[in-house]
């Protein structure tokens, strides 16, 4: 019987090769579904989150000099910006005793109107002549963002020079008691003249967003509520020292900071500062195009 068998089993096999077949190797049994490991799709690689990178701002100073006055203190002139005033009667040269990131800011929309802010919010001081085309100036005006302020109009106190060639201007003024600045400016563009709000809702919605971005700590917040460009706004975040000059501004705000005084473009707001000292402070505000731009901030203390 066994032999039988084994005969069968020759027999199917000269069978399957006859027909030029292989026979089938034995497949291993699937496991159960259950069993299976499921398939995991790969989450996405998140995207790197984009660095707020701030480059430091740096220039030789187009300006030299200083200011010794007995109200407005005593302070150096680093920079600054030159234009042809507005009534024509020759450059105007404004100097200011922070940088200001001229060589940007001389390109924007507005370029005084955002000096003075920036004067401003960096506690900065400031000297302004307007030369002819010999040189001289009918004025020396000099004072201090958050001190006092002077005019000089004897002609015979200062002296002055310019020079303009390949759209630069330089020169220099020297008053006899109050100091003295040099400077080597390129020639902005005409200014356009000074505007002011006609909508109070519009200026208190924007300082409404300036405190609330001063309270943050947030310059480029700051600056955008009043319309500068973005590249100011880069140019000045990389200036030396102005996040310390933004602490200091963050104290101009007081609480509860609601306005009492509503005017177009200016009003007042009591309150207190962190110290607990109470001030009246008084908030002026100039158009530049459609935006308005905190040019002003004076500060009162309250006995």
């Amino acid at each position: 019987m066994r032999e039988r068998n084994i005969g069968l089993v020759l027999a199917g096999t000269v069978l399957l090769v006859a027909c030029g077949r292989e026979a089938p190797e034995a497949q291993p049994a699937s496991p159960p579904a259950e069993a299976q490991a499921p398939a995991v799709a790969s989450a996405p690689a998140a995207a790197p989150v984009a660095e707020d990178v701030v480059t430091p701002t740096v220039y030789p100073a187009p300006v030299s000099g200083g200011i010794d006055e007995i109200n407005v203190g005593t302070f150096s002139l680093v920079d600054g910006l030159a234009y042809p005033a507005a009534d024509g009667s020759g450059t105007l040269v404004y100097a200011v005793s922070k940088s200001i990131a001229s060589p940007v800011l001389s390109r924007s929309a507005c370029p005084r109107v955002f000096a003075e802010s920036l004067a401003h919010l960096r506690d900065a001081g400031f000297a302004e002549v307007t030369l002819d085309a010999k040189g001289n100036s009918p004025y020396f005006a000099f004072g201090h963002s958050y001190g006092g302020t002077g005019k000089s109009l004897s002609p015979n106190e200062w002296s002055s020079s310019l020079e303009a060639a390949d759209g630069k201007v330089k020169g220099g003024a020297k008053h006899k008691y109050h100091g003295q600045f040099e400077f080597e400016l390129p020639l902005g563009a005409a200014q356009p003249p000074p505007a002011e709000s006609e909508d109070s809702a519009a200026t208190l919605a924007v300082y409404d967003r300036i405190r609330a971005a001063v309270k943050a700590r947030d310059l480029k917040g700051v600056l955008a509520a009043q319309g500068f460009d973005a590249e100011s706004i880069a140019a000045i975040r990389g200036l030396p020292d102005i996040d310390k000059d933004l602490e200091t501004f963050a104290t101009r705000f007081l609480e509860p900071g609601d306005p009492a005084s509503k005017y177009p473009s200016s009003f007042y707001v009591g309150g207190k500062k962190a110290d607990g000292k109470s001030y009246w402070n008084y908030y002026g505000f100039q158009k530049c195009g459609d935006a308005l731009v905190l040019t002003s901030v004076n500060e009162d203390q309250r006995d």
